[in-house]
């Protein structure tokens, strides 16, 4: 599988209306992650954790990071960033090795 650190960015508008996000790694293995230096916690496609929660004051206006650490196999180089409920719109948080 295709383990490693991947570096993604991902901008944000209206961050004040936006409040807390959900984020999602279809198709990854298991392993951390980190929005703007800020430690989310672990994924596992295993257990019941799909969706990380991402806290408001985590999130930026305009361009945000986010950082995967994947210890099994990585994915489709993408997350899903949504209020609440993940949801696809243009290339949230594209990630590249």
């Amino acid at each position: 599988g295709r383990t490693g650190l991947f570096r993604g960015a991902f901008s944000v508008e209206g961050v004040a209306g936006l409040g807390h996000a959900g984020l999602e790694l279809p198709g990854w293995t298991r392993g951390f992650v980190w929005v703007n230096g800020f430690c989310l916690g672990r994924y596992w496609s295993a257990g019941p954790q799909r969706i990380l929660y991402v806290p408001g004051p985590v999130l930026r206006e305009g361009a945000n990071e986010v950082w995967v650490l994947e210890l099994e196999d990585a994915g489709e180089p993408w997350v899903e960033l949504g209020p609440g409920a993940p949801v696809r719109t243009g290339t949230p948080g594209v990630v590249q090795p």
